[in-house]
Formats: C-alpha cells, structure tokens, sequence
C-alpha cells in the first residue's frame, strides 16, 4: 500500500466511528452499577442534618433521584416526581447533588417536596460514588440492594409511564412476596 493512502483510510475509518457515535442516544449512558450492588447511600438529611443510611429501605424497591436547586432539567420532572409519588408504597429518595443546604430547601419549599428522604452531598462525593456525572440522574434500586435501571437526564411524563412505573412495580410486587 502506498504511503499517500494511510491518511485516506485512517480519514474514513474515523468519519465511520463519528456516524457510529451519532446513531447512538445520549439519554441511555451504560452504567457499571446495574445488576450490581448499590453503592453506600450514608449522609446527612436536607431538613434536619440528622444521618441518613441506605439501610433503612431494605427488603423495599426504591428511587433515588439525583437533582439540584440550579439543575434546569430537574425542574422539568419535579411535577412528574410530584405524580410518581402517588403509587402506592414507592419510596422516592432525592441526593441533592453539589448543592448549598438552603437554596436546595427554598427550592423544595417552593416547589413542594415529593421526597421521602432528601439526602445532601454538597461535595458531590456520594454521586461519584453512584457513577453521577450531570444532573437529573434517576436510579431504580431492588429489595436487595440491587441497581437495576439508571435513567439520564430529565424523565419525560412517557419515560415514567412506560419505564419507570413498570419496573419499580415489577420490583416492588416481587419484594412484597
């Protein structure tokens, strides 16, 4: 092969990789975590500084949701959380992501709190652990401590009906037994 060619075959070798990489949607990142178990959930709560630990949903399906007071995303799906609260026995856990304490509590103040429990990490140390690299991120965790679903980015009102709401029930209806 002649020396001129390499450029040409290395140009389209790389144009192919870049239409590759545009076929594939930016909303579904692979995580490491799923089918894995979840990381320790220890930290202090928004409302009362009191500590918080994971432990206390054990043997329940539950959602965490990773959010922010500054995140624009996160307020697109507040409503839907809002609605999500509503099934029966969902338990909804919200890690205030890089976050001050009071701006996170004057926004819940104003948007209402759909949170059983509002966990802060202000440094962004918990979410690392979890593999949280931007805001919203949603994850659906087993009665066993299992991560079985991650969802990026703000939840649409059709990702919670068609995803969220089946899977945690499947979870939820199996943990019950």
């Amino acid at each position: 092969m002649k020396r001129a060619s390499w450029p040409l075959i290395i140009f389209i070798m790389i144009s192919l990789l870049f239409a590759l990489g545009l076929m594939l949607n930016p909303r579904e990142v692979p995580s490491p975590l799923i089918g894995q178990q979840a990381p320790s959930l220890k930290g202090q709560k928004l409302d009362t500084s009191t500590p918080f630990h994971a432990e206390v949903l054990h043997h329940q399906a539950w959602l965490l949701n990773v959010w922010a007071s500054w995140c624009t995303g996160c307020l697109v799906e507040h409503p839907l959380f809002k609605q999500l609260t509503q099934q029966p026995g969902l338990v909804l856990v919200g890690l205030n992501y890089k976050d001050e304490a009071k701006a996170a509590q004057d926004w819940l103040n104003l948007h209402g709190n759909p949170y059983d429990y509002v966990i802060t990490d202000p440094q962004g140390r918990l979410g690392l652990d979890w593999g949280v690299y931007a805001v919203p991120e949603t994850f659906l965790i087993d009665a066993q401590g299992i991560v079985r679903r991650k969802w990026v980015g703000a939840l649409t009102q059709q990702q919670i009906e068609q995803e969220v709401i089946p899977a945690w029930q499947q979870l939820h209806i199996a943990g019950v037994k």
